[in-house]
């Protein structure tokens, strides 16, 4: 459920076997100006996320452009419950210096705010 775009042009998205240690697939994207690789996820998954500390993790490998620091990871939130056209984001984005060989990058957020699960409670079982 991932979501690829970007702001010029988009050459190439595919699986590829490129891959870290121990996973079987990798995404492979090509372009120019400003890619983006997002997940969204619905509010109802965050109820019991909002207050806790959230660690992304991901494995990137830049074959072009490592070292420049171009690319970040940062949360937002939709303004609206699950209308991803406007989101706020939660805190600062996190620059990575990327190289050009697998490396695993880890950014985590503290306190992820209420907005991110509006009018919604945690599930009772």
């Amino acid at each position: 459920r991932f979501i690829v775009s970007t702001g010029t042009s988009l050459s190439a998205v595919g699986q590829s076997s490129d891959v870290p240690t121990g996973f079987p697939y990798s995404l492979s994207v090509a372009g120019t100006n400003a890619l983006s690789i997002r997940q969204y996820i619905e509010s109802k998954n965050c109820i019991d996320l909002v207050g806790q500390s959230i660690t992304i993790s991901v494995w990137i490998k830049q074959s072009s452009g490592a070292g420049s620091s171009a690319m970040y990871i940062y949360l937002a939130y939709a303004n609206t419950a699950d209308t991803f056209s406007g989101l706020t984001q939660i805190g600062s984005s996190v620059n990575l210096n990327t190289t050009s060989s697998w490396a695993q990058y880890t950014a985590t957020f503290t306190n992820l705010p209420s907005g991110a699960a509006p009018n919604n409670s945690p599930c009772v079982p």
